[in-house]
């Protein structure tokens, strides 16, 4: 399984055009796309966008095609969604394409876990900045690094910063981590472990004819040092 929503689950192909061929459906019978609901237009087509976002950067491919039939070509009766891996040069040309196998049932495991680990990861980054956005947040960023991920966010006051803290919905993307080692850090201010009391300056690209930007002074960063990190950050 690589997503189980309420509405929308989400599997891997068993005869695959590329391993990592994803089917979705949605758990009511529904035949063809004219007999989908509006209310499950939403649902279904959101969890089609996310799932060919989660592909590439699961997989390493540059690109996927998204398809479904109507009756015509359609091998089950009930509605589902093609999410394909692509890569420029694949050799795939037009619609008829060759469909090729998992080596065992472990290999299909993995490519279903790395676009699940994918997925999971970006539902709780939504949470998080909308959290962040709704409790005033003046900026924030997502660092990643061999430690795990890093949610940099700064408000203007303590307050600010314990209001969002304490939100469910935070407190829920946490929970959510899969990996309690290698999860999410949140930082209360932009510096992470390199523990500057000031904001990191723009870098610009070397030739690419950029300017530092101006540093801004208009809000305080509080201070990232160890000690702070030891009793502030929320290691999952």
């Amino acid at each position: 399984m690589v997503l189980a929503g309420q509405s929308v689950v989400a599997f891997l192909d068993a005869r695959p055009v590329f391993k990592g061929h994803v089917l979705l459906i949605p758990r009511e019978h529904v035949e063809t796309l004219a007999d989908l609901p509006g209310r499950m237009i939403e649902p279904f087509f959101g969890a089609v966008r996310l799932v060919s976002a989660a592909i590439p950067l699961a997989l390493g491919a540059q690109g996927t095609f998204v398809g479904l039939n109507n009756i015509v070509s359609q091998s089950v009766p009930h509605l589902h969604a093609h999410v394909v891996p692509r890569t420029k040069g694949d050799g795939l040309r037009g619609f008829f394409w060759p469909r090729h196998r998992y080596e065992s049932d472990d290999e299909a495991a993995e490519y279903a876990g790395r676009i699940r680990a994918v997925l999971d990861t970006g539902a709780y980054r939504t949470a998080l900045v909308e959290s962040a956005i709704t409790s005033g947040a003046i900026e924030w960023s997502w660092i990643e690094h061999r430690h795990g991920v890093v949610f940099e966010v700064c408000f203007a006051d303590e307050a600010a910063w314990e209001a969002f803290r304490g939100l469910p919905g935070v407190q829920a993307a946490l929970d959510a981590v899969p990996d309690p080692v290698n999860g999410v850090l949140v930082y209360r201010g932009r510096g992470g472990g390199a523990g500057t009391r000031r904001p990191r300056k723009p870098r610009p690209s070397a030739g690419a004819g950029a300017v530092e930007l101006p540093e801004p002074t208009a809000h305080r960063v509080l201070d990232l040092s160890a000690a702070e990190l030891a009793g502030r950050a929320v290691n999952l």
